[in-house]
């Protein structure tokens, strides 16, 4: 793998058997009935070993969330309401997001609508939180991600990430994990930054409070770009093909190497480089940088 030193030294450790549909990775037997399952479950085996840091049970709970956890971490949210943009639909309804709502008149402010700031229902496993003044959807879209190993971590540095980013002005959406059985997590908290805001990254970068004992590490995403030790960008996936729209980050980049793995498995004699090198661009995936995607502007 002369082409991809960096995920060569991530992959010494997986190995793919499609003759016998089971994989490999680092200590973690795969198997499964079909191909396709064999594909699911290998892409979320990648997900977790190298973006998330975290093995979840294969059988998971009904729900994750945690209403305690919830209520300290919105004790720690600096804001209370956002404006969302909005389009005036008639008899005090707003579209929002694509939903009707009913809102008193004085919250419609312009082409933007006050609402609460606070969704923690709306993305499984995670807290989520508007800006005060709003998020930006200006694409491209730049993630920043922080590695987080405790939940009394993740409150403290939940309100001082959203303070630093409120005092300068940055619209932004964020979300934090909200429930005590995830952690530790590379993604634990999330800032999503859009074009008009990306400025954020260095926001948070200097927000987030250092360990109190210094031998602690704190890796990232091994997809991602290090700022700082447990801090990361990446540009949210830019993929048009069917089934590759709305996946997260992580699961995006696990989902090309599974890809390429499995091609290169059950191919007549093709390198891994070259599976690599067709899969990384049929997902727009930068070959250099797995952080960015083939078209994504370059930051300092």
């Amino acid at each position: 793998m002369d082409a991809f030193p960096h995920l060569a030294e991530l992959l010494s450790d997986v190995r793919v058997h499609p003759g016998t549909r089971s994989a490999r990775v680092g200590d973690r037997d795969i198997t499964a009935d079909t191909a396709g399952r064999l594909r699911q479950k290998l892409i979320t085996a990648l997900y977790e070993t190298f973006h998330v840091g975290h093995a979840f049970a294969e059988e998971r709970p009904r729900t994750y969330r945690d209403p305690q956890f919830e209520e300290r971490l919105g004790a720690a949210t600096p804001h209370d309401t956002t404006l969302a943009a909005a389009r005036l639909d008639g008899d005090g309804l707003v579209l929002v997001d694509g939903v009707r709502v009913r809102v008193p008149e004085p919250e419609v402010v312009g082409p933007r609508v006050r609402m609460p700031a606070r969704r923690p229902g709306l993305s499984p496993g995670f807290f989520l939180v508007d800006g005060s003044r709003g998020h930006s959807s200006r694409r491209p879209l730049l993630r920043v991600y922080v590695h987080l190993r405790t939940p009394e971590e993740a409150v403290r540095t939940w309100g001082e990430v959203l303070g630093a980013l409120e005092r300068d002005g940055v619209p932004y959406r964020a979300k934090v994990t909200s429930s005590r059985r995830l952690f530790p997590r590379r993604d634990g908290l999330v800032v999503y930054l859009g074009e008009d805001a990306w400025h954020g990254a260095s926001v948070v970068a200097a927000a987030v409070p250092r360990p109190d004992a210094p031998h602690l590490t704190a890796p990232t995403s091994s997809f991602a770009r290090e700022l700082a030790p447990g801090i990361a960008i990446a540009w949210e996936p830019e993929d048009a093909r069917p089934g590759m729209r709305g996946m997260s980050f992580g699961q995006h980049r696990a989902a090309a190497v599974a890809d390429a793995l499995l091609a290169h498995a059950t191919g007549a004699g093709r390198t891994l480089d070259d599976c690599l090198r067709e899969q990384l661009t049929a997902a727009n995936i930068d070959h250099e940088a797995l952080h960015r995607n083939a078209d994504s502007p370059r930051l300092p």
